[in-house]
């Protein structure tokens, strides 16, 4: 058997028979908040939010803006909301008044007071419920807490003194940091399969400076960030999801804020890069200027001929690309150790080894103590010189380029420029000529990278296994 409450108790509650007193909310099981129904919600989120009468032709012209609905069934609505003393009317002219009893906030903590009711371990639910919610929630239920007891409300903004709590969010980014700019630098410079196959050794230094540029961007963000969009941030991470423009859009206060810094650290490497960049094309395109003063194109090497006794080959990458052969090496180098010179230039510019190096250099910039930027800025030049190589090997013999090598050794190049010879050629020539073939050098290498990244797997379980 249900019988009413009377009007004084709020929103319409029911108690089942034996459940207590009328002028004291009983505790357990008999507590019962009606959710508000859809078009019950609409009228009451309206009158809520306008916090003043209006007629029921308001609310059908507001509600009409979304949805088409009729005058009449808007009325019978209101006038259910009364009887139930939801709403309050009062005659002007010929039509209604209609106000709430009560505020939302009322409305709501029926809702949770009816949940919680029907919870059957409440302290155990309680628990759950602190747990997830944010820290401007929790110090906002400690602030209530404290003044429903007479003690004094604090700020609900700052998190209560004796809770706070590390954000567990930020263990990834901080393990991304360490991963890819101390321990995967580490490993990949005392490497000898990265010697072997150079453009993987490439790969792995480029994902590195990312994921470090990434994770540093993100952990300040991860600080900044209440714990609901903390955790929103970690999953985009983990599935590798883009926010949609929308969610950019709608972002505010202390996302917004985490957004800011989060794009200021990723711009202090690319400024850098791009300065870099547009520096090295100026040399360029001056000394391309040079070169067709003083040089002459010639058609069979498809390249730049230079008159100077000193044999060197070289190249300018980037748009004013070019290969730039002194007569001294026409001259020295017989055609097969030629062609092998000008391929191995060739494949600098097909493979524009010009942005790796800009790259490195903005890094080692930004980063100088950080040993990704130490180990790479000696690392990346050698082995983009040994990638070079081996496409070059693809078009030519290990003798021929290998003997090119040597007598270019002495050779020199302007800067911004790749030299087919330079301080690397000795290792470079003992390389050629005596391969190491034995293993699995890209086994090697995936290998290393996955024990890195499994380095990883515990930050990212101790992440997910806490809500929040």
């Amino acid at each position: 058997m249900r019988v009413d409450i009377p009007p004084s108790y709020p929103w319409g509650v029911y108690l089942e028979e034996g459940g207590g007193p009328y002028d004291e909310p009983p505790r357990g099981k008999g507590i019962h908040v009606r959710r508000l129904g859809e078009l019950e919600a609409e009228i009451m989120d309206r009158l809520w939010a306008w916090q003043r009468p209006a007629t029921v032709r308001e609310i059908v012209d507001d509600i009409n803006r979304g949805r088409r609905v009729a005058y009449t069934t808007v009325m019978t609505v209101a006038d259910i909301l009364h009887r139930k003393d939801w709403l309050r009317r009062e005659k002007a002219g010929r039509a209604w008044l209609y106000e709430p009893v009560r505020s939302r906030e009322e409305y709501t903590a029926g809702l949770m007071r009816d949940a919680l009711g029907d919870s059957q371990d409440r302290p155990a639910a309680l628990l759950r419920f602190v747990e997830v919610i944010s820290d401007e929630d929790m110090a906002a239920l400690d602030a209530a807490l404290r003044a429903t007891r007479g003690g004094q409300p604090e700020d609900p903004g700052r998190r209560p003194r004796g809770r706070w709590r590390v954000n567990h969010h930020a263990l990834v980014p901080l393990g991304l940091l360490l991963v890819a700019g101390f321990l995967v630098p580490w490993l990949v410079v005392r490497a000898r399969w990265a010697q072997q196959v150079p453009r993987l050794a490439l790969a792995v230094w480029a994902a590195c400076g990312a994921v470090f540029t990434a994770a540093a961007a993100l952990l300040p963000a991860q600080l900044v960030l209440p714990g609901e969009s903390s955790h929103r941030l970690t999953d985009m991470v983990l599935t590798l999801r883009l926010p949609a423009p929308e969610q950019l859009f709608a972002l505010e206060g202390r996302e917004r804020l985490a957004l800011v810094i989060a794009l200021g650290v990723v711009a202090l490497p690319v400024t850098a890069f791009l300065r870099r960049l547009a520096r090295a094309r100026r040399v360029r395109v001056r000394h391309a200027g040079v070169l067709r003063l003083v040089g002459r194109y010639d058609p069979g090497l498809r390249a730049t001929v230079l008159d100077d006794d000193r044999p060197a080959v070289y190249c300018l990458p980037g748009r004013s690309r070019r290969v730039v052969v002194s007569s001294g090496a026409v001259d020295t180098l017989t055609p097969a150790q030629l062609g092998a010179a000008l391929a191995h230039e060739r494949a600098h510019i097909a493979g524009r080894h010009h942005l790796l190096v800009a790259a490195t250099e903005a890094f080692a910039a930004v980063f100088p103590h950080l040993p990704l930027a130490r180990y790479g800025g000696t690392s990346v030049p050698l082995l983009l010189e040994m990638a070079a190589d081996d496409r070059a090997l693809r078009r030519c013999t290990r003798d021929a380029l290998a003997t090119a090598l040597y007598a270019l050794a002495s050779g020199r190049a302007p800067r911004s420029a790749f030299a087919a010879g330079g301080p690397s050629a000795a290792l470079r020539m003992r390389r050629i000529l005596t391969p190491y073939s034995a293993g699995h050098p890209v086994l090697r290498g995936l290998f290393t990278v996955a024990s890195a990244a499994l380095a990883m797997a515990p930050l990212v379980v101790a992440c997910c296994s806490f809500p929040g």
